[in-house]
């Protein structure tokens, strides 16, 4: 299936409307985020109204299509179950994350109700399970058999927090994510998050002003976007491998795990937030140019080079471990 840009039209008519509401929103429904002078690094009260964009976005979209939304999809859907599983997980995890922008839920409590909405979801639709692990370099699969569910459970919870916690300076998950949307497009043909690009790139813009953060229920929508495509594609077409994925995934993935690490080794919650991440170490002695510039850096050219080259999977990881140590030594050594 190939890019409908009249519909692209339509989204960036749709949302330079709803765009105009962003105060509106934010005053009704009381959703700032407020400085700390602490571990946020912003210096006024920012509406915390991205999420609620995203998600108003994909009630358009599925307005839209409504017939043909299993074709739209590039899966042939047989079974409507499928559809309310998707629709079902993005709206929870989609409230769970305005309500935690809201009210600040405990880090426990949110595991506790994500693990078992994914649950819920992935029993709902079987296609979401992923059953296997296909690997490129060892030539074989894995088979998970009763570890599939529980597995599956962990894998996404690990897209959702990589993404929520990779989100810490302006413009940072926007323009990861539209990194991927066109990775996954020119790499594999998967074309239909581009119709969120509209959305995002509006976004990127009000934040880029002070005007908006992403928060909580942004994150998870990302989350869940990249996840979902990239589980279903996996599961339904074989278009990914692991190695794949995990490129896909290296920089948020890489830094969650080292803060997962360092804070168990202390000790401490590892779900509890700090200031230990890559953009807060280079923040400290670089300007938020280079930050932004060098994390992007690290994500943009493996994925180049693995296009270019798609036989040197091994390499593209390895350039992706390299450059991400690199930058770390880096915001370690100007300390």
């Amino acid at each position: 299936m190939e890019i409908d840009i009249k519909l692209i039209f339509y989204f960036f008519l749709f949302n330079i409307i709803l765009f105009q509401f962003n105060s509106y929103i934010a005053n009704n429904l009381k959703l700032f985020d407020k400085p700390d002078f602490k571990r946020k690094i912003h210096k006024h009260s920012v509406p915390i109204t991205g999420g609620i964009f995203l998600f108003l976005n994909l009630i358009f979209l599925t307005i839209l299509l409504n017939i043909n939304y299993y074709e739209f999809l590039g899966l042939n859907f047989s079974y409507k179950r499928e559809f309310f599983a998707i629709i079902f997980l993005v709206l929870l995890i989609f409230l769970i994350g305005l309500f935690d922008d809201r009210y600040d839920i405990k880090p426990f409590t949110k595991l506790f109700l994500l693990s078992s909405i994914i649950l819920i979801a992935i029993l709902i639709d079987e296609n979401l399970i992923v059953k296997t692990l296909n690997f490129y370099n060892f030539q074989q699969n894995i088979n998970l058999s009763n570890l599939s569910v529980p597995l599956t459970i962990l894998f996404i919870l690990l897209f959702l927090n990589a993404i929520n916690m990779f989100d810490g300076i302006d413009l940072q998950v926007s323009i990861y994510f539209l990194v991927i949307v066109l990775f996954l497009s020119i790499k594999y043909n998967i074309y239909y998050l581009f119709y969120f690009s509209p959305v995002i790139i509006l976004n990127s813009y009000f934040n880029s002003k002070n005007k908006l953060f992403l928060g909580d229920s942004g994150t998870y929508i990302i989350g869940i976007l990249i996840s979902w495509t990239i589980i279903k594609n996996y599961n339904l077409k074989s278009t990914f491998y692991c190695e794949e994925i995990f490129l896909i995934m290296a920089v948020p993935g890489l830094d969650m795990f080292r803060l997962f690490c360092i804070r168990i080794m202390n000790g401490k919650n590892p779900f509890k937030a700090d200031k230990k991440h890559l953009h807060h170490l280079l923040l400290k002695k670089y300007s938020y140019l280079k930050t932004f510039l060098s994390i992007q850096f690290i994500i943009i050219i493996p994925l180049f080079f693995y296009y270019f080259f798609p036989d040197r999977l091994s390499i593209a990881i390895l350039i992706t471990l390299m450059l991400y140590i690199l930058v770390l030594m880096l915001a370690r050594l100007k300390q």
